[in-house]
Parts: C-alpha cells; sequence; structure tokens
C-alpha cells in the first residue's frame, strides 16, 4: 500500500475548503492500493484568537469552529498530530491542494513542500494561486525554485497552467476540482435526514470580501417579492434583518447544515466558486456574481460546462434561463475521468 498524505487549507473557516478536502481524500481512498491521510497542518493565521466585537459573536464562532473540527475528526482521515512543518515523513507520496495554497499573498511557503525529503514524491492536485499570473510573476523566483522539484503538477485554473509550466520546467495539467469529483449521492448521505424549516427561501451565501453586497441586495429582494420567499444568508451581525424583509442568519451553520441549505433552495445567489459547484451539483437555480480578483476560476468551470447565463459581472442584468444539467453532467463527467487519470498517473498506480 501507498500511503498518501494531503496537505490543504483543511483548517479555514469555509465550507467549500472543508468539502474539497473530504472530496479529495474520498477520491484518493478509492484507488487500490493506496490508503489517503490528511496532514494536520495548520498555518499560523489560523492558530491565533480572531477578535470580535461582541461576546456573542466569538461564542457562535467557537460552536462553529467546533462543528468544523468534528466533521474532519468523523469524516476524513486526519493525522492526529498538528503539525508546523510538513515533512512528509511516513508518507510515500504528498498530494498538495485544492485551493488557494500557492497564493504568493498567504504567509506560509509550506504547500511548496521545502522541508520534505527526497524519495517522496511531490505532487500538485487542482491547486490554485488566488491571483493574476501578472501578480505571481512578482514572485517568479519562488515558484521556479519549488515547483521544478514536484513530480506531477495540475492547476485549477487555467489562466495558471502555462506559467505553472513556466516556472517548473515541466507540463502541467488543469484538472477539476475536487468538489466535482464525487457524486451528487454523497452530499446527501452527508446531509442525512435533515431538511429546512420555514417553507421556501432564496439561499444568499455571501463571502464578504468587500462591501459589493449591498448592490446585490436590491436584485435578492426583487426575486424573493417575484417568488413570494424568504432569505437565508450569511451575512455578519445584523445586516441581513435590516436588508432582507424576510430573512434568517445562517452564517454559523455547520457542514451538513450548508450543505442541505443549498439542496433545499428555491434558487441561491452567491459569489462562492464552491457555492456554484454545489449549486449545479443539487441541480438548484442560482446566479453567481464575480469580480476581477475571483473571475479566473469561473472562467475555467464555464470553459467546459458554459454556464455564461449563470455568471454575472457586476453590471449585468440578470437573465433568468434553463440550464441543460444533463449536458452539464456529461461535461463535468469528461473532465472528471480526465482528472481521475491524471491522479493515477501521478501516483503510479
Amino acid at each position: 500500500m501507498k500511503k498518501v498524505g494531503i496537505a490543504t487549507f483543511h483548517y479555514a473557516d469555509n465550507y467549500g475548503a472543508v468539502l474539497q478536502c473530504y472530496a479529495l481524500q474520498k477520491v484518493l481512498n478509492r484507488f487500490d492500493k493506496i490508503t489517503a491521510n490528511l496532514i494536520n497542518y495548520i498555518p499560523n493565521q489560523y492558530r491565533y484568537p480572531r477578535i470580535w466585537k461582541t461576546e456573542y459573536e466569538h461564542k457562535q464562532w467557537l460552536n462553529k469552529r467546533e462543528a468544523f473540527d468534528n466533521f474532519l475528526k468523523k469524516k476524513c482521515e486526519m493525522d492526529s498530530r498538528t503539525v508546523s512543518t510538513i515533512t512528509g515523513e511516513g508518507y510515500d507520496a504528498l498530494c498538495v491542494g485544492s485551493d488557494q495554497i500557492w497564493n504568493p499573498f498567504s504567509n506560509t511557503k509550506e504547500y511548496f513542500l521545502p522541508n520534505v525529503s527526497a524519495g517522496i514524491k511531490k505532487i500538485s492536485y487542482a491547486a490554485s494561486i488566488g491571483c493574476s499570473v501578472v501578480e505571481a510573476e512578482k514572485n517568479k523566483k519562488q515558484f521556479s525554485r519549488y515547483l521544478a522539484k514536484f513530480d506531477s503538477l495540475s492547476v485549477r485554473e487555467i489562466e495558471h497552467q502555462d506559467f505553472v509550466t513556466a516556472m517548473s520546467g515541466k507540463e502541467c495539467s488543469c484538472v477539476i476540482d475536487p468538489t466535482l469529483l464525487i457524486n451528487e449521492s454523497e452530499y446527501i448521505n452527508l446531509i442525512g435526514n435533515r431538511e429546512e424549516d420555514g417553507g421556501e427561501y432564496i439561499f444568499f451565501y455571501w463571502l464578504q470580501h468587500s462591501n459589493d453586497f449591498y448592490k446585490v441586495v436590491p436584485i435578492v429582494n426583487k426575486i424573493a417579492a417575484e417568488k413570494k420567499l424568504k432569505v437565508k444568508h450569511t451575512l455578519w451581525n445584523n445586516n441581513g434583518q435590516i436588508l432582507f424583509p424576510d430573512s434568517e442568519c445562517v452564517i454559523y451553520s455547520d457542514i451538513e447544515r450548508f450543505l442541505c441549505l443549498i439542496k433545499n433552495a428555491t434558487f441561491v445567489i452567491t459569489n462562492s466558486y464552491h457555492g456554484t459547484i454545489l449549486s449545479l451539483k443539487f441541480h438548484i437555480p442560482f446566479y453567481t456574481y464575480v469580480d476581477k480578483n475571483m473571475s479566473s476560476r469561473f472562467k475555467t468551470l464555464d470553459s467546459y460546462i458554459d454556464i455564461k447565463s449563470r455568471i454575472i459581472n457586476w453590471g449585468d442584468d440578470c437573465q433568468e434561463s434553463e440550464l441543460d444539467y444533463l449536458s452539464i453532467e456529461r461535461k463535468i463527467g469528461k473532465k472528471k475521468e480526465e482528472s481521475l487519470l491524471y491522479l493515477k498517473q501521478a501516483l503510479e498506480l
């Protein structure tokens, strides 16, 4: 048996970050002669306590963090020991990814595997740089130094494929996000018997990178009024209750309820990459708003499943149209086969 260690952002307070980690491990452990474990590496930025405006917010966040930790312990095979350096000790291969592990603005180089001993295979799966190539090129020295030592390289965004090839001197594949590698039924199994109370609703899942969500509020309220829907949202503090007449804050939900919120929604409005993917998985109508800093991942997603009608740039009109989910599933299936083949070849299976 080959033992594979996965290094990724499993400790982020983000549903997509945890679910992509879960999905990748599930897929790797299905391969014959492979056992995959999650390396419990926690970057420094997640080791220090946050500062909260109120005791209520602090308590709610602690409850959410505990729920995330329980999910990782129960649903993922994770090393019991927390490490501050990734050495690969005890593993035959290390797989870094997915998510923004190579973002040059992060405070860690560990996902480049600089401290791993010779003889341990280094693989990336759907790694993301999280910024434009122009920004990444400002760190060319770092990328070329570390990526040249990888045995197999793959990225999530097409935009970064040629850059990684140039920096490493090796072929780089573009593969799909791990959350697309597992079937809808596996997410439904995580949800179990959960249901959402309170009737039909819009799920407004917003990652608050900026105050741009204020531009979306009138659209959310318009759709809610037209379809006679409640709004369930992920806005901090009391913003949601102020902005939406009939709403419920669900920002502190655990992983299972988050999946349930998407699966049972009548409509999803989001700026989240993984929120978009899960809406597609559950065949839920959605609008995804993008800005220039996040557009590359959506452009790549659109390039192989064609969801332009649902990806909204600021200032565009919303034109609701039916998606051909059968066609989308076929296209995802093709990319899934290519991505699994990459993993098999990288692991020499």
